[in-house]
């Protein structure tokens, strides 16, 4: 909810709540957890076209589908953000490639 607390559109919001959509998409299809349990490691991409193809705009899927490279570039260039991260975000950095 920072999104909304800081005033973002509506769309951004929308895009905040449901970013990790494509890990419940994995878990449904009865996929074997990935990432040390944490999920599945495409699930910016899935959750990305699962949101498109559910009508949303392409504001949203874009930005559902980009959290990862987001996370990984703000670890890589503000350590306040790094140290914010939960330890289950810590493990699946680890997958994604780690900070750019």
């Amino acid at each position: 909810l920072h999104a909304r607390e800081a005033g973002e559109h509506s769309r951004v919001v929308a895009a905040a709540l449901l970013h990790d959509i494509g890990h419940m998409l994995g878990f449904e299809a009865g996929l074997p957890a990935e990432m040390d349990g944490c999920g599945f490691e495409n699930h910016d991409e899935s959750g990305g076209e699962f949101l498109e193809a559910l009508g949303f705009g392409k504001d949203v899927s874009y930005l559902a589908a980009s959290h990862v490279a987001a996370k990984r570039y703000l670890v890589a260039t503000d350590a306040a953000y790094a140290a914010t991260l939960s330890p289950a975000s810590t493990t699946t950095l680890r997958f994604q490639g780690g900070p750019m």
